[in-house]
């Protein structure tokens, strides 16, 4: 990775290990996240990007799925990669389409799925086209989940808010 990283590895493998917790708790296969503070949470991507669709596909057990237009390729490379895979949408392609795609090809038809309803970034018609594309899925509202998990700090996020207070 090129650019430099906020956070090490370490810290990224404890915020996913904690959301699988919490995934395997409240009966989630898959997260789908969407909000960009909590897609940068988990991965690190910092970009002016956020205004356009994002997701970041989160499964119990396999590698995380980052799906972002395709002109983001660069900043995915350089901040995200290899923390996920990613996969890239051209923006004459309908994103809602795109993600239940890449939900069958993963496998993921019969799985328990949650989604982030309770925030900006999601418009409803993509999240409608996500649900109604991908019917066969047991859909249940994830929105809080990863923001309870950002409101337990690390050890290192203590240090670097006390860095910053000095």
């Amino acid at each position: 990775m090129g650019a430099e990283q906020f956070f090490p590895d370490e810290e990224y493998s404890t915020r996913l290990r904690r959301l699988r917790e919490c995934m395997r708790e409240k009966a989630f296969d898959v997260l789908l996240v969407s909000s960009p503070e909590n897609i940068f949470y988990l991965t690190g991507l910092s970009h002016q990007g956020h205004f356009a669709y994002q997701m970041l596909l989160v499964p119990i057990e396999e590698e995380m799925i980052l799906i972002t237009r395709a002109m983001e390729k660069v900043v995915v490379e350089d901040q995200v990669l290899p923390r996920a895979r990613w996969f890239g949408f051209a923006d004459h392609e309908d994103p809602a389409r795109f993600t239940v795609k890449i939900l069958e090809k993963e496998g993921f038809e019969k799985a328990r799925l949650g989604i982030e309803k309770d925030h900006m970034f999601l418009p409803p018609k993509i999240a409608e086209g996500i649900i109604n594309g991908f019917h066969k899925a047991l859909w249940k509202d994830a929105s809080g989940i990863v923001e309870e998990l950002r409101m337990v700090k690390s050890p290192r996020e203590i240090l670097y808010i006390r860095e910053l207070q000095e």
